[in-house]
């Protein structure tokens, strides 16, 4: 029974390697661990959360700040600061939380994701920061640096608590952000965006062909149904065999190989002919002539 538990409890990872089932002790302090950040993250906000004054201009705030026995007063920009930091922290609390609880309850939750909902409550508070610096900067400004007349802090505060909630699309939002701000578009993502755009074809030029060797190698004249095949490169869809400069019936089979049917006319007479292969524009172009034997019957 035991050794059927343990092999419940190593799940073999596709890698070979074995993910370790978290042990009771680890899972009882990941969770009081999660419960101390829910409930500091709540008491800062809490404590920080600014108050009206009534009959202050502009409704100003108060600075007083409390968080448990400790008493002081804030700047409204910290008080932000602070805020920002633990709303965008409670968002990560709530979705590491729901994680966590689920997969404890499946009995699948594995020791290597300790470390995950250790930084979860970091990484949201982060993003919430840098949300809120994010409207700060571009969007809100306050007058005279002072933003308790313009801000609403009930919905920037909420943008923050998604940021950390949804850190993911949080991450990728920042992401589209400073693309927009920083974007330097290389020629290989103009080409991309030329691609993907249907009303904008990319041009691309067409290489100049070669002619490496050709099968039969000499040919009877006055074939009437003479085959050849040319091997080479650079050979795109539309190139054309051309013997005396006169077109062939060519079939493209691949950039190293073209199938021409010949006409009597094309071998009217022994000696030799011109062979090349022309692309088609843009670029393209005609190879190296290639002196192709034409034998007496």
């Amino acid at each position: 029974m035991a050794h059927a538990n343990r092999e419940l409890d190593n799940k073999t990872r596709q890698d070979g390697s074995q993910a370790r089932m978290a042990d009771n002790k680890a899972v009882l302090g990941l969770g009081m661990y999660l419960i101390i950040v829910g409930t500091l993250a709540a008491n800062v906000l809490a404590g920080a959360w600014p108050t009206i004054l009534p009959g202050e201009p502009n409704g100003g705030w108060d600075r007083k700040f409390k968080l448990f026995c400790f008493d002081g007063k804030l700047e409204h920009n910290t008080r932000l600061i602070i805020l920002a930091f633990a709303v965008g922290a409670l968002g990560s609390f709530i979705q590491a939380a729901r994680s966590f609880i689920a997969y404890v309850g499946n009995r699948t939750f594995q020791s290597n994701w300790i470390w995950w909902y250790v930084m979860r409550p970091f990484i949201g508070g982060g993003l919430g920061l840098l949300f809120y610096l994010l409207f700060r900067g571009g969007l809100v400004t306050g007058a005279n640096g002072d933003p308790s007349n313009v801000i609403n802090p009930y919905a920037v505060m909420a943008i923050c608590g998604l940021a950390g909630l949804f850190s993911n699309r949080a991450t990728t939002v920042l992401g589209r952000v400073f693309n927009a701000l920083f974007k330097t578009e290389t020629e290989e993502d103009q080409a991309q965006t030329q691609l993907k755009d249907k009303l904008y074809p990319i041009k691309r030029s067409n290489p100049v062909p070669g002619i490496e060797h050709w099968d039969p190698e000499t040919l009877p004249a006055g074939d009437k149904s003479a085959e050849l095949t040319v091997h080479g490169r650079g050979f795109v869809k539309g190139a054309v065999v051309k013997l005396d400069g006169s077109q062939t019936d060519t079939q493209y089979v691949s950039d190293k190989e073209l199938t021409a049917k010949l006409l009597a006319l094309n071998l009217a007479t022994p000696g030799t002919v011109q062979l090349m292969v022309s692309n088609p524009e843009p670029g393209g172009g005609e190879s190296k002539p290639i002196k192709l034997k034409v034998s007496k019957q």
